[in-house]
């Protein structure tokens, strides 16, 4: 059983997004800088009252609402423009090229430099969210399996690795970059 489509930057860029949403570190660290900032704005606005400044603590509580609110608009957007450029700079060299993914005892991987092998007990998870299916190993990395340019053959080839490894299945029809 084989699959063949070509790696697109989207599917690089929906990994990378992914694997950063389910990452305890980056998600630590954005819910600091959103709490740090608003918090520092309101212990300031609390001197300017003391200091009888009563226009510049209003101005700083504002500040600290606006930001506790755009926050994690911002961040997202922040983040999504950081992997956009990682993508572009690390990866380009993988898009647009033909891909191909193969069942036959291993995981067979092959692009248009090399081929990989792959033991089914390596397969951690097979995690499918909207769009994309990905198959993601032990090693940390994964395979991004477009649900557009597979369409149904993407399912009977899911279905066969989940028999022949010990991987989980992980649906998430929910999960969006946020």
């Amino acid at each position: 059983m084989k699959l063949e489509y070509t790696m697109e930057k989207d599917a690089l860029l929906t990994y990378q997004l992914y694997v950063a949403s389910r990452s305890p570190r980056i998600s630590m660290q954005r819910k600091r800088a959103r709490w740090l900032v608003a918090i520092v704005a309101v212990a300031l606005s609390g001197s300017y009252i003391f200091l009888q400044m009563y226009a510049g603590a209003a101005i700083l509580m504002c500040l600290g609402l606006v930001w506790f609110l755009a926050y994690p608009m911002y961040s997202a957007w922040y983040y999504r423009r950081h992997y956009e450029k990682h993508v572009e700079e690390a990866l380009s060299g993988l898009t647009s090229k033909k891909v191909s993914v193969g069942l036959n005892g291993v995981l067979l991987l092959q692009d248009h430099t090399a081929e990989s092998k792959v033991k089914l007990d390596q397969i951690e998870t097979i995690v499918q969210i909207p769009g994309y299916t990905m198959i993601m190993l032990s090693s940390g990395q994964a395979v991004t399996l477009p649900v557009k340019h597979l369409g149904d053959e993407l399912d009977p080839f899911i279905e066969a690795l989940l028999e022949k490894s010990e991987a989980r299945f992980s649906r998430e029809p929910d999960w969006e970059w946020k």
